[in-house]
């Protein structure tokens, strides 16, 4: 199984061969010692930490330095969200593109005290996100893979994403073309729902993001 273009790879190709091993167990087994930390010498401990590719299909990642607290929490009870959403990291992306964005956190279920839908509270705005279902300028649009967004009011094709903040989150889901991202200053906007571990506060943010695409969407 080769795995190419993953946000693991891209946020943590430091590591290499010897730091990760991913390994398949049946998908039938009872035996739950076969997830168990293993030793490969004497020297390397290798310990479960994510999900790769599909928890489904026994796929897992050990890893000598485990890195799935820094992105889906430290505390036990949130230790699933390794297993649930580990595979995230590891969605194989027609691209990666990282470098510095503007974005927004948004809670797409949120509403203002009229009771009308308000994403975003932190500017009084509504972007239109959806159940992890983000907006972008046309430029991020772009950059991302799509060409052309063609009219100015039309939300072009949504594109599967996978997005994380180095050693902070991942985010996965659909992002749209929003014109009134145009000339905010701002390239994206991700709904809390598609933060998928960690989940930072609403707000204004800009820092370094690796973005993958998966494939257009319906």
């Amino acid at each position: 199984m080769t795995l190419r273009n993953t946000l693991l790879s891209g946020w943590h190709q430091d590591a290499g061969r010897e730091r990760f091993c991913i390994g398949e167990v049946p998908e039938d087994t009872k035996d739950a010692s076969l997830l168990n930390p293993f030793v490969a010498n004497k020297n390397d401990r290798y310990t479960l930490d994510l999900a790769s590719n599909s928890r489904n299909h026994g796929r897992f990642t050990f890893n000598l330095a485990p890195i799935g607290s820094n992105y889906y929490g430290t505390k036990g009870s949130e230790q699933w969200k390794r297993i649930i959403y580990g595979s995230i990291m590891h969605t194989g992306c027609k691209l990666l593109v990282g470098r510095e964005f503007s974005f927004i956190i948004v809670d797409d279920t949120k509403k203002d005290e009229n009771g009308n839908p308000q994403d975003d509270p932190t500017n009084g705005r509504h972007w239109n996100s959806g159940d992890s279902h983000g907006k972008a300028s046309k430029e991020f649009m772009r950059i991302l893979g799509t060409g052309d967004v063609h009219l100015p009011n039309d939300e072009g094709i949504p594109l599967q994403f996978r997005i994380a903040s180095f050693k902070k989150w991942v985010a996965k889901g659909t992002i749209a073309y929003n014109p009134e991202l145009d000339d905010s200053g701002y390239d994206l906007v991700i709904p809390w729902s598609s933060l998928k571990g960690n989940k930072p506060a609403l707000g204004n943010y800009k820092e370094k993001l690796l973005c993958g695409l998966v494939f257009e969407a319906e």
